[in-house]
């Protein structure tokens, strides 16, 4: 009993091995962007909080710094919020907040309600197919981008990944979390293709 419980549990952690490092694989970084005041593309700021117990989260600050800078070279772009949004609880609200009080004009500003990454990507293919934007640019850290653009790739459509500044603190917690998020990418894609 006890043995197999053993395997089972191996072969969890082996999958999920072989899940993290094939994303890793599969990453391809884009280039950075040079200005161009006409042209209209979509910047998508991934949700997070401002805040992580009352300290100010480095990864919202990167990320937000970023999606300013692609505001700066293509003034003529819309930024879509995608996070989570419930009663008590919202990452698109401070998001918004910050991109208005830098000056971003609140009708270049659209929001998704996402669950999660798979969420927001099948959004963005939605989008990637109905409207003529020029590029779709993706803002987040890049351990995050990774699992992003492949589901963008298994999904059959195109973004460029946009990296904002990583941050040291927190890592073991985040990449346990992003072993289970990168597992979870084969379980979500698994139910979108069945439906």
């Amino acid at each position: 009993m006890i043995k197999n419980f053993l395997k089972v549990i191996i072969g969890l952690l082996i999958l999920i091995s072989i899940n993290f490092f094939a994303i890793n694989l599969a990453y391809t970084p884009s280039p950075a962007p040079t200005f161009n005041e006409s042209q209209s593309n979509l910047i998508v700021f991934f949700g997070t909080t401002p805040k992580i117990n009352g300290l100010t989260n480095a990864y919202f600050q990167n990320r937000a710094q970023k999606v300013l800078e692609l505001v700066e070279l293509f003034p003529n772009s819309k930024v879509l919020l995608s996070g989570d949004h419930q009663e008590f609880y919202s990452e698109l609200e401070p998001m918004k907040q910050q991109l208005l009080d830098s000056g971003v004009p609140s009708q270049n500003i659209l929001l998704h309600y996402a669950k999660d990454t798979f969420d927001t990507m099948r959004y963005l293919k939605k989008i990637y197919q109905n409207h003529s934007y020029q590029n779709i640019f993706t803002v987040s850290q890049k351990f995050h981008l990774q699992r992003a653009q492949y589901l963008a790739r298994i999904l059959d459509f195109q973004t460029v990944c946009i990296e904002a500044n990583d941050v040291s603190y927190n890592r073991s917690k985040i990449l346990i979390r992003e072993y289970f998020a990168r597992t979870k990418v084969y379980i979500d894609l698994l139910r979108y293709f069945l439906a």
